[in-house]
């Protein structure tokens, strides 16, 4: 291989390569497909109100909750844009507002923890705060 030509193609080569290699070994598996929720109402809300109405206060009781950004998913309904956020905790927050699903959306990309402000017993919120650690 005295040929500069031939030395810069296999270097090349070799090159792409290896970051094809390092690309693959960064893919993580998806997450298993989430169930639509039922959102009755735009606005702010989460998995404390349930489809038939009634409440499950379990999930999110008011004040600070907080939780790892896990899977996000967009949904039209209604003819509203909601972002659902599905933390690693369980159940789920959503918001059809868009500064909040920029937030939201940033913070599922890196699985960065979130706290969300419930304000009543349906699990509405209004304030969201984020952290830049997981």
């Amino acid at each position: 291989m005295s040929n500069p030509l031939q030395r810069l193609t296999m270097v090349v080569v070799l090159a792409v390569a290896g970051l094809v290699t390092a690309a693959n070994a960064q893919k993580t598996p998806q997450a298993p497909e989430a169930a639509k929720p039922e959102i009755t109402n735009p606005g702010n809300g989460s998995s404390a109100s349930l489809a038939n109405g009634g409440i499950n206060p379990q999930n999110w009781p008011e004040g600070w909750n907080y939780v790892h950004a896990t899977n996000c998913k967009m949904y039209n309904s209604g003819g509203s844009t909601f972002l659902v956020l599905y933390p690693q905790e369980g159940g789920y927050f959503y918001t059809v507002y868009a500064p909040f699903q920029s937030l939201i959306s940033a913070a599922c990309q890196t699985n960065h923890w979130l706290a969300f402000y419930v304000y009543d017993n349906n699990g509405d919120w209004d304030y969201l705060y984020t952290y830049d650690y997981s």
